[in-house]
């Protein structure tokens, strides 16, 4: 018999679905999975719905973030709403970082130059 959903903490209904789905699967092959098992299966299930069906991971098995905003696809959008969400001082280390480490992308998205720290 399948646990009852309401007996472990809800996570994301992808999650849930997915859980659900193989665990009764399992008991209906006569092969239930351990506690491990399906919550490996539950989060790869809930990793593919937020980063997207061919996800790419890390080599930590961490799924890495690869659309429009990302680290990799950095958008102007992206550093406007660090500006007004988070301040002017968040928003310009998030500028340094990006004329430092990549400034071709920086030129080709049209973002500022970073404010200089000292005369």
């Amino acid at each position: 018999m399948p646990t009852d959903a309401l007996q472990r903490p809800l996570r994301s209904a992808v999650y849930d679905a997915a859980y659900d789905k193989a665990e009764l699967a399992a008991i209906e092959a006569k092969r239930p999975l351990d506690e491990a098992t399906l919550d490996k299966i539950a989060t790869e299930a809930e990793g593919r719905s937020v980063y997207g069906h061919d996800a790419k991971k890390d080599r930590n098995g961490n799924f890495i973030p690869q659309g429009v905003g990302s680290d990799a696809n950095p958008s102007l959008n992206h550093f406007a709403a660090i500006r007004r969400y988070e301040g002017e001082a968040k928003y310009q280390a998030a500028i340094r970082k990006m004329w430092k480490e990549n400034p071709e992308g920086a030129k080709r998205i049209g973002l500022e130059q970073p404010e200089r720290l000292s005369a």
